[in-house]
């Protein structure tokens, strides 16, 4: 049995992996002939992963069993059309379309009353008018994109038209009505229309206007809350007609209220599909749905939540005079971690630095305060007196 990966980058290896592990050939394409996944696949093509002609003819008429669910962007609109070419589980090329256009997904929201704020498309056409914009702040973000890429929280005129003055449109951008409130990441997956809430995990983020999220929390949270959540996306699915795949969304809680910032039908990346999600959870999502498509039992429901961290390295304008043994993260309660980065590295801040998730991780689990915890391990590398 032969299944694809479109986009072979290093968050696609977890995916190949399970993949071979249930004996299917893996079959990679990516326009980056170093794509990391290449080394791990069966077969791998470099080329131009949104011409899905040169995809389906490189079968010479085969039909693969699934196309693997990895973390990716807009080229998520590629995997859609294969699904649609072959009918095969999971995202459709509609969906994708929708999923990864910002302004589009919210005037789908809009239209099925899951929505209610004010949200504008910028251009580097369009000439900005002060009395167009009175209820600040307001959310700056690309129209395409993910990973909190060029997010930035804007509260008055004068910062608005700074922001705009400083960005390079090559893209357009969209401008929405900012929601007060505690922001999450939720994992879940539609079987056969059916909505299943995996993870809701609350997001750790840096002070505006940057606001990148450094850490998530997975705690067993109010059973009122986890079923207004179900409840939300279940309707979000039966819009869409969302019937199966694994997804990651982001959302605000206030007051009870939910407010959807965004989803994906892919599974989400930053280690928290791999690693984070089943660990605290003990489900796979991306190994149920393989499963599920080679017609093994598979199984999505959640029996138990463990409460834990996974916490990135926020260091800013800060030397790293120290880098911890494992005996020294054991004592502090961390029982997984990844560094990439070596003693007398000095990290300028988060934004400049790009990702703080490419510097590593770690995780903890503990039923005391789990960010005071986190801190005791941050502060090892900034004290070599430690």
């Amino acid at each position: 049995m032969i299944c694809l990966v479109i986009g072979a980058s290093e968050e696609s290896i977890h995916a190949i992996c399970l993949a071979k592990k249930y004996g299917l050939e893996v079959w990679a394409y990516d326009n980056n002939p170093n794509a990391k996944g290449f080394d791990f696949a069966d077969k791998s093509f470099v080329c131009d992963i949104n011409k899905i002609d040169y995809i389906i003819n490189t079968l010479h008429g085969a039909k693969p069993k699934l196309i693997l669910p990895v973390p990716i962007g807009r080229a998520l609109v590629s995997i859609g059309k294969l699904n649609d070419y072959w009918n095969l589980l999971g995202v459709r090329e509609n969906i994708a379309n929708i999923l990864t256009d910002k302004y589009q997904f919210h005037m789908i929201l809009n239209n099925y009353g899951l929505r209610d704020i004010s949200c504008y498309l910028i251009n580097g056409d369009q000439e900005i008018k002060e009395n167009s914009f009175k209820e600040f702040p307001y959310i700056l973000k690309p129209r395409f994109g993910s990973g909190s890429r060029n997010v930035c929280k804007i509260y008055n005129m004068l910062e608005l038209k700074s922001a705009i003055m400083n960005i390079n449109f090559d893209e357009d951008y969209v401008l929405e009505k900012a929601v007060e409130g505690i922001e999450f990441g939720v994992d879940g997956s539609y079987d056969n229309g059916q909505f299943n809430l995996i993870l809701l995990r609350k997001k750790v983020i840096t002070s505006p206007p940057a606001q990148q999220c450094i850490a998530y929390l997975s705690e067993n949270y109010d059973l009122t809350i986890l079923s207004n959540i179900k409840d939300i996306f279940q309707k979000l699915g039966t819009a869409l007609n969302l019937i199966d795949g694994i997804m990651h969304a982001d959302i605000i809680l206030n007051n009870e209220n939910i407010f959807i910032i965004e989803m994906s039908l892919r599974p989400s990346g930053h280690y928290l599909h791999n690693i984070f999600t089943p660990h605290v959870t003990g489900i796979d999502m991306v190994e149920e749905f393989i499963k599920k498509c080679i017609g093994s039992p598979y199984n999505f429901k959640v029996n138990y939540i463990k409460n834990s961290i996974i916490h990135f390295f926020n260091f800013e304008n800060e030397l790293i005079n120290k880098i911890p043994t494992s005996e020294e993260l054991i004592e502090k309660k961390v029982i997984d971690y990844k560094i990439y980065f070596n003693k007398g590295t000095f990290f300028e801040d988060i934004v400049k630095d790009g990702s703080v998730t490419k510097r590593g991780y770690f995780i903890i689990d503990s039923d005391n305060d789990l960010l005071k915890l986190s801190d005791e391990v941050l502060r090892i590398f900034a004290n070599d007196s430690i």
